[in-house]
């Protein structure tokens, strides 16, 4: 699995990680593509005043059985194929009713946090589907809520490839996407057809393109969009 550490939008540093993995903190989050910790400072002061912070752990992986079978499949392909593959498959099951031979059925644990009451304290965070292609069958794994993005204004084609890349002997996966996502019409679009009700997060950020002393324009055009999901 991954080990990671993260509050929303951003993934806790490493010398922070071990000191919050000591608290006890109310909702975890599963941040599904980035396995490598930032870098950049985090003032230990924000982890006093903000209770939603995710715990360093590790995931859970499929049956021994069938992760054995499909891995070395997957490490077959490029990463960010067997990245879009996989999700792909994921909502194919999901289509067919057929995603249930592959979970288990979650217990209710439910935390309320800021107001919001989440199913269970385990969360999918952005980064793994960029435009909500995914989101019913994502949340149908059982998750206690789900982020989708990060999305733009326009649609972008992120960082030339290859981008994504694997570190096998970290169990982990580094990810120079570049914010690649098809603008966030698409995303509200995928939204609305979806069946899903549980707690929605979207992250939204500005076009690379866009000089920096116009960012605020990007945020404020995403956020109207998406703010009544």
């Amino acid at each position: 699995g991954l080990r990671i550490a993260r509050k929303f939008g951003t993934v806790l540093p490493a010398s922070h990680s071990t000191q919050a993995v000591h608290r006890v903190l109310p909702l975890f989050t599963w941040h599904a593509q980035q396995g490598i910790f930032a870098s950049a400072d985090l003032d230990s002061s924000w982890l006093r005043l903000h209770p939603i912070l995710t715990l360093k752990f590790t995931c859970s992986r499929p049956p021994p059985m069938l992760y054995s079978l499909i891995r070395p499949l997957l490490f077959r392909l490029d990463a960010e194929k067997a990245h879009n593959l996989t999700l792909s498959t994921l909502r194919f099951l999901n289509d067919y009713g057929l995603d249930t031979l592959l979970t288990k059925p979650i217990p209710d644990q439910p935390v309320e946090v800021m107001g919001l009451t989440f199913p269970n304290p385990v969360g999918l965070a952005a980064g793994l589907d960029k435009n909500g292609e995914y989101l019913d069958a994502l949340a149908a794994l059982g998750f206690g809520f789900v982020e989708i993005g990060t999305i733009t204004p326009l649609p972008q084609p992120g960082n030339p490839k290859p981008r994504l890349f694997r570190y096998p002997e970290a169990e982990a996966v580094i990810n120079r996407m570049g914010f690649n996502n098809e603008g966030v019409d698409t995303l509200v679009d995928n939204i609305k057809r979806s069946r899903f009700q549980g707690v929605l997060g979207i992250n939204i950020g500005k076009n690379a393109l866009t000089p920096m002393e116009r960012a605020v324009d990007d945020y404020l055009t995403c956020l109207n969009k998406v703010y009544l999901y």
